[in-house]
Order: structure tokens, then sequence, then C-alpha cells
């Protein structure tokens, strides 16, 4: 292949990555909602439905957004060695920062929920 036929190939494995990323915010900023808005009326059960569901799509998009955008790593290593005057933003430490930033949302937005049902459980006395 040549360097515009990979680099096209990168580009679509690049927005794909970023449309992973971009469906886990979209699922995130809902979980949040759904904690500040229904946090404290929901039973435990139903909490843990959220959550786990959550956990389990926000942890497949994180997933899919890593693999995507390491292919693409891979094929813009493939163009540098085509045209070493190439240079692309996207490396792997910029991946793995991503993928962090992502991880530490899920862990985020599991503490707010629990924090929300923790300060119903205190104002209605029960310990």
């Amino acid at each position: 292949m040549d360097e515009y036929e990979l680099f096209d190939i990168a580009a679509t494995y690049q927005e794909l990555g970023y449309s992973w990323i971009t469906v886990f915010i979209t699922v995130f900023s809902a979980y949040l909602v759904v904690a500040y808005a229904v946090g404290k009326k929901l039973s435990t059960f139903q909490v843990m439905v959220i959550t786990s569901c959550f956990i389990i799509f926000g942890g497949l998009c994180i997933f899919g957004a890593y693999g995507t955008l390491v292919q693409c790593i891979r094929l813009y290593e493939e163009i540098m060695r085509l045209n070493p005057t190439r240079q692309f933003f996207l490396t792997m430490p910029v991946a793995v920062v991503s993928v962090a930033i992502l991880c530490s949302g899920v862990v985020v937005a599991v503490w707010f929920m629990f924090n929300t049902r923790r300060q119903r459980i205190e104002q209605s006395g029960h310990k």
C-alpha cells in the first residue's frame, strides 16, 4: 500500500476511536444525570443494575477506543517508515493517557452515584 492508502485507513481508525470516546462521554453524562436526578430515589438493586450496566458498557467503549487508536498508531508508524518527515500527534502515550482519563471517569461517576446514595441514607437517619 502507498502512503495515501495507509493514511486513509489510519484516519478511519482514528475517527472510529473518537466515536467510541464520544459514545463513552454520552453514557458517562447520562449516568451522572441519573445519579444526580434520581439517585436518591432508586433502590439498592436499581443502583447496582444501573451501575453494572454503566461499568460494562463504559468498559466496552474504552476497550473499543483503545483498540482502534492503537491500530491507528500502528498505521501511522508504517506511514512514518515510508515518509520519515511525517509526524503525528497520536502516539502510544497519548492513547494510554486517554484511556487512563476515561477509566478515571468511570471511577468518579460511580463514586458520585454512591456519594449521592450515601447522602440519602444520612438524610433519612439510617446508617
